[in-house]
């Protein structure tokens, strides 16, 4: 498998060392370029065309998420940021992931780094490949890197309302419909199957474990054999759906 590229653009020496420093640390990644200057990044970066771009925000964030406008083929965004109130913005602007920069350390990074790999190891999983090819990580390239929505809208009588996957505990089959339960305890119907759901689900979050759910794998409280705990629900999983499963959770 071919080493994924990475491109930075932060000004700040100490940001900028922490975020190396980890980028080394996986043999898989290679550092191709780091900017310091914007038009040299604007004039360059689509020559390089790497998988992976961490920005450091400055103060005028408008001004960054021109220059990603610019950007022929999207790689994984990672904004390091100091302003909370910027940190939606930038992510409904298509960036992967934003980092507070007062939070920032390597291990922190590393973890951010590793979902990367949590998304390639599940699509060669559902593509029942053991090793990505590179035709497959040029699929993950176009398709998986193009930010995924972080919530959906969910018809409740006449009124539509947005649910962010991380409040999903678990979907469930309902006949013709989905039933999906949420942290807040509440739980809605949606009109979609649970393959349709599978489809907008983040890939490396959430799996099937029997013909009728879908789990968040950050939700589960417990696994039992054949069982699965989360908030005091139990639910059976298929001996079809377990070494999908295991492969995520061994991929923590």
């Amino acid at each position: 498998m071919r080493k994924l590229t990475s491109v930075l653009f932060i000004k700040s020496k100490k940001v900028n060392e922490l975020i190396a420093e980890c980028l080394n640390q996986f043999h898989s990644i290679e550092i191709i370029d780091n900017f310091k200057d914007r038009v040299d990044l604007i004039e360059r970066f689509n020559q390089r065309n790497p998988d992976i771009f961490v920005i450091e925000i400055e103060e005028d964030w408008e001004q960054s998420i021109d220059l990603i406008s610019q950007i022929n083929n999207a790689p994984f965004l990672i904004a390091i940021s100091s302003d909370v109130l910027v940190a939606q913005k930038l992510l409904d602007s298509g960036f992967s992931d934003v980092i507070y920069s007062d939070h920032l350390t390597v291990e922190y990074f590393c973890k951010k780094i590793s979902k990367i790999f949590k998304l390639m190891n599940s699509l060669c999983v559902k593509s029942n490949l053991s090793v990505a090819s590179e035709s497959n990580l040029t699929y993950i390239r176009r398709k998986g890197i193009v930010p995924q929505r972080r919530f959906i809208f969910l018809r409740h009588k006449k009124t539509s309302i947005k649910v962010y996957f991380d409040e999903i505990l678990y979907i469930k089959n309902a006949g013709c419909d989905s039933k999906i339960y949420l942290t807040n305890k509440k739980n809605y119907f949606h009109n979609s199957s649970l393959k349709k759901f599978l489809n907008i689900l983040p890939q490396d979050s959430f799996v099937r474990i029997n013909n009728s759910s879908i789990i968040n794998l950050d939700k589960i409280d417990k696994i039992d054999k054949n069982l699965l705990v989360i908030q005091n629900e139990t639910m059976k999983i298929s001996k079809n759906y377990y070494p999908d499963l295991r492969r995520f959770i061994d991929n923590e």
